[in-house]
């Protein structure tokens, strides 16, 4: 399985990344940052900018609640509004200390976080528990299911990667395809009858494939902004790792087992 196959070098997103090249269109969304207001007017005429400005800035002295960037502004922009705000409070309240500076950047990065696709979560009466299940039929049957992961041909990153830096819709779909794949497997494995001294790890690699699924479908949901994408990243990154964990432990299992018969 490709997702099992360790993680890309970083480089490889990061540049797909830093390029200047337009988001896919899949939305209605140019990928552009927005910087300036819904309506704003033309360049040189600076009204706009100042009337935001005035909104984000505190005034010296003032008591002020904490900015908040309108919702419908991408995340990027929106992070940005809210990280000057952090940083002309700290200057107008005389506080301008790193400590500080650094609690209310994080704040604003976990405010502004996409919200990322959830999986459910399969419990025991999910799993078809059987006493008398052989050890080899139970291991021949999820091979065979993890077998229709040879439909995926590469990687998610780099297909995803090149999705950013080539401005194809056609790349995010193949994401989706994948995701598709992933919910396949998961379903066939919710079907096996398991021996009950592996009913634990069976649940385990269904509950962590089914969350490798829901990020795989958020990546290719992605809808042109850069700090989504390098959650949307992360996240993939962090559930591949406890797939692969949970895959490693079941594999360890299976093989104690076996020995014993």
């Amino acid at each position: 399985m490709l997702l099992l196959a360790g993680l890309v070098s970083a480089s490889a997103i990061g540049v797909a990344l830093l390029s200047n090249g337009p988001a896919p269109t899949v939305a209605d969304n140019s990928g552009a940052l927005a910087v300036a207001p819904a309506g704003a007017k033309p360049v040189n005429d600076l009204s706009s900018w100042e009337k935001t400005l005035e909104d984000i800035t505190p005034v010296s002295g003032e008591e002020s609640g904490v900015y908040v960037a309108p919702r419908a502004l991408p995340t990027t922009d929106a992070l940005a509004r809210e990280v000057f705000a952090v940083y002309a409070k700290a200057r107008s309240d005389g506080t301008f200390e790193a400590g500080e500076i650094e609690s209310g950047l994080a704040q604003v990065i976990a405010q502004n976080a996409p919200d990322l696709a959830t999986a459910r979560k399969y419990t025991l009466s999910d799993v078809r528990a059987e006493a008398d299940v052989t050890l080899v039929g139970y291991e021949s049957s999820v091979m065979s299911a993890l077998r229709q992961a040879t439909a995926v041909r590469e990687y998610e990153l780099n297909v995803f990667a090149r999705a950013i830096s080539s401005n194809s819709a056609v790349e995010l779909k193949k994401l989706e395809a994948t995701a598709l794949v992933y919910e396949g497997i998961r379903d066939t494995l919710l079907t096996i009858e398991v021996p009950e001294r592996l009913v634990d790890q069976h649940l385990q690699v269904i509950n962590d494939l089914s969350a490798v699924a829901a990020a795989v479908r958020g990546l290719s949901g992605w809808t042109g902004d850069p700090i989504d994408a390098l959650v949307l990243v992360n996240e993939f990154r962090k559930r591949e790792q406890r797939f692969a964990e949970a895959m490693t432990d079941f594999n360890t299992i299976v093989s104690s087992l076996k020995k014993q018969t």
